[in-house]
């Protein structure tokens, strides 16, 4: 199978898009030191709200069958796998600096996912959902929205961007229906994945027109 090119950034646009990513994800490390001086749990009145609407819908079967099996899909070592077949499946298709970066973005997440939850240490809803490390933020959602910007920004339509925010949703909800995060975790674990994966191909398209010395 023969690749195509992909849709790498003009080095401008690269510029402010990887900035916007930087602001972004600087802004979810000062809501996790925020969170950090939380003395109750949640803490925060809309995480209470969000899991007094949402806790009912896990005795509703197949909502709680779905939340379920998002929940085992966004969590390690699951995601890690489902992560590198999307890496391979975008080498095949855009090449192997395309199909490098989507690992990447992933593995970093991966690592500020971890960073953060161990810096922060907040309590979750059902403390068994946790060993060691902390709710906040969600490694479901981040993992859910590094793969869908990637693919808004592989594949360049409405439709692509539409389904990825919906994807990105429905994993962010399934944690909270079955108790294993608050809202606000996944809302930062969103935008700190989104962030990772715009950053990470913001860099990459800049330093490969750089080197090609394309003019943006």
């Amino acid at each position: 199978m023969t690749s195509v090119p992909a849709p790498w950034l003009t080095r401008g646009t690269a510029g402010r898009a990887g900035a916007a990513a930087a602001g972004a994800l600087g802004a979810c490390w000062l809501a996790g030191a925020a969170v950090s001086t939380l003395t109750t749990s949640p803490g925060i009145a809309l995480d209470a709200a969000a899991r007094a609407a949402l806790e009912p819908l896990a005795a509703v079967g197949p909502i709680d069958a779905v939340a379920r099996f998002l929940a085992v899909v966004g969590e390690q070592p699951v995601s890690i796998v489902v992560g590198a077949a999307a890496a391979i499946a975008v080498l095949l298709r855009w090449g192997l600096q395309a199909g490098l970066a989507v690992g990447l973005a992933s593995a970093l997440s991966a690592g500020d996912v971890i960073l953060m939850k161990a810096v922060v240490q907040r309590p979750g809803p059902v403390t068994a959902f946790f060993e060691g490390l902390g709710s906040f933020p969600s490694g479901h959602a981040a993992n859910a929205a590094v793969l869908a910007t990637m693919g808004g920004l592989l594949l360049r339509r409405r439709w692509a961007w539409s389904a990825g925010a919906v994807y990105v949703a429905l994993v962010a909800a399934s944690p909270v229906v079955v108790g294993a995060h608050w809202f606000t975790d996944t809302v930062v674990g969103s935008v700190a994945g989104a962030s990772v994966a715009l950053l990470v191909w913001s860099a990459w398209s800049a330093a490969r027109r750089a080197r090609s010395g394309a003019d943006a």
